[in-house]
Protein backbone atom coordinates (compact mmCIF):
# COMPACT_ATOMS: atom_id res chain seq x y z
CA UNK A 1 0.00 0.00 0.00
CA UNK A 2 0.98 3.33 -0.59
CA UNK A 3 2.28 6.08 1.79
CA UNK A 4 -0.85 8.07 0.36
CA UNK A 5 -3.03 5.28 0.35
CA UNK A 6 -2.13 4.67 3.88
CA UNK A 7 -2.71 8.40 5.10
CA UNK A 8 -6.56 8.19 3.73
CA UNK A 9 -6.64 4.70 5.20
CA UNK A 10 -5.70 5.85 8.97
CA UNK A 11 -8.24 9.26 8.07
CA UNK A 12 -10.91 6.90 7.38
CA UNK A 13 -9.98 4.79 10.98
CA UNK A 14 -10.48 8.15 12.75
CA UNK A 15 -13.32 8.95 11.20
CA UNK A 16 -14.86 5.78 11.58
CA UNK A 17 -13.85 6.37 14.78
CA UNK A 18 -15.65 9.50 15.75
CA UNK A 19 -13.29 12.07 16.19
CA UNK A 20 -13.95 13.82 13.56
CA UNK A 21 -17.70 14.12 14.12
CA UNK A 22 -18.91 17.34 15.13
CA UNK A 23 -15.40 19.52 14.39
CA UNK A 24 -15.27 21.82 11.63
CA UNK A 25 -11.18 21.43 9.45
CA UNK A 26 -9.93 24.26 11.45
CA UNK A 27 -11.15 22.73 15.16
CA UNK A 28 -9.85 19.42 14.52
CA UNK A 29 -6.63 20.71 13.41
CA UNK A 30 -6.26 22.85 16.70
CA UNK A 31 -7.30 19.79 18.84
CA UNK A 32 -4.60 17.96 16.80
CA UNK A 33 -1.95 19.88 17.39
CA UNK A 34 -2.96 19.53 21.47
CA UNK A 35 -3.23 15.64 20.96
CA UNK A 36 0.14 16.31 19.07
CA UNK A 37 1.98 17.54 21.95
CA UNK A 38 0.10 15.16 24.47
CA UNK A 39 1.54 12.10 22.42
CA UNK A 40 4.65 14.05 22.51
CA UNK A 41 5.21 14.12 25.96
CA UNK A 42 4.49 10.41 26.54
CA UNK A 43 7.05 9.49 23.91
CA UNK A 44 9.43 11.84 25.34
CA UNK A 45 8.85 9.75 28.85
CA UNK A 46 10.62 6.21 27.02
CA UNK A 47 13.65 8.69 25.56
CA UNK A 48 15.84 10.86 27.86
CA UNK A 49 18.40 13.55 26.56
CA UNK A 50 20.35 12.93 30.64
CA UNK A 51 19.20 9.09 31.07
CA UNK A 52 15.92 8.48 32.83
CA UNK A 53 18.29 8.65 36.61
CA UNK A 54 19.19 11.95 35.87
CA UNK A 55 15.69 13.27 35.19
CA UNK A 56 14.57 15.42 32.45
CA UNK A 57 16.42 18.30 31.41
CA UNK A 58 14.99 21.90 31.08
CA UNK A 59 13.29 21.48 27.61
CA UNK A 60 11.70 18.03 28.56
CA UNK A 61 10.09 19.30 31.98
CA UNK A 62 8.74 22.17 29.94
CA UNK A 63 7.15 19.40 27.32
CA UNK A 64 6.24 16.84 29.78
CA UNK A 65 4.18 19.56 31.45
CA UNK A 66 2.89 20.92 28.07
CA UNK A 67 1.65 17.34 27.43
CA UNK A 68 -0.23 17.02 30.66
CA UNK A 69 -2.26 20.16 30.01
CA UNK A 70 -2.63 19.50 26.26
CA UNK A 71 -4.77 16.02 27.25
CA UNK A 72 -7.75 18.06 28.91
CA UNK A 73 -7.51 20.65 26.32
CA UNK A 74 -7.69 17.99 23.79
CA UNK A 75 -10.86 16.56 25.88
CA UNK A 76 -12.63 19.27 26.95
CA UNK A 77 -11.05 22.63 25.67
CA UNK A 78 -13.10 25.04 23.65
CA UNK A 79 -12.56 24.96 20.31
CA UNK A 80 -15.49 27.53 18.76
CA UNK A 81 -12.45 30.05 18.13
CA UNK A 82 -9.83 27.76 16.66
CA UNK A 83 -8.25 29.53 13.41
CA UNK A 84 -5.65 28.00 10.92
CA UNK A 85 -3.77 31.33 10.09
CA UNK A 86 -1.30 29.62 7.51
CA UNK A 87 -2.44 26.45 5.69
CA UNK A 88 0.66 26.35 3.95
CA UNK A 89 2.89 26.74 6.24
CA UNK A 90 1.65 24.42 9.12
CA UNK A 91 1.65 21.83 6.20
CA UNK A 92 5.43 22.76 6.19
CA UNK A 93 5.40 21.93 9.71
CA UNK A 94 3.96 18.85 9.86
CA UNK A 95 6.23 17.49 6.72
CA UNK A 96 9.02 18.37 9.19
CA UNK A 97 7.74 16.47 11.93
CA UNK A 98 7.24 13.49 9.79
CA UNK A 99 10.53 13.61 8.36
CA UNK A 100 11.68 13.30 12.58
CA UNK A 101 9.24 10.74 12.89
CA UNK A 102 10.66 8.51 10.55
CA UNK A 103 13.96 9.15 11.24
CA UNK A 104 13.11 8.45 15.15
CA UNK A 105 11.18 5.27 14.03
CA UNK A 106 14.36 4.44 11.93
CA UNK A 107 16.40 4.93 15.43
CA UNK A 108 13.99 2.56 17.00
CA UNK A 109 14.07 -0.19 14.35
CA UNK A 110 10.44 0.51 12.67
CA UNK A 111 10.71 0.28 9.27
CA UNK A 112 7.36 1.30 8.40
CA UNK A 113 6.19 3.82 10.95
CA UNK A 114 2.95 4.86 8.60
CA UNK A 115 2.26 0.95 8.36
CA UNK A 116 2.35 0.61 12.08
CA UNK A 117 0.48 4.22 12.38
CA UNK A 118 -2.61 2.17 9.91
CA UNK A 119 -2.45 -0.54 12.40
CA UNK A 120 -2.51 1.29 15.28
CA UNK A 121 -5.99 3.83 13.72
CA UNK A 122 -7.92 0.52 12.86
CA UNK A 123 -7.16 -1.33 16.11
CA UNK A 124 -8.40 1.93 17.73
CA UNK A 125 -11.70 1.98 16.02
CA UNK A 126 -13.29 -0.14 18.07
CA UNK A 127 -12.80 2.09 21.05
CA UNK A 128 -14.30 4.89 20.16
CA UNK A 129 -14.17 8.42 21.42
CA UNK A 130 -12.70 9.19 24.85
Amino acid sequence: MSTENRQSAIIAAVERRGYREGWTDEQFAARQVAKLTEELGELMGHIWQLGQANGPSRWEDKIFWASVNAKPAFDYGKWENAEVTDADAAISELADIIVVACCLADALGEPDIMARALEKAQNDVGRGVR
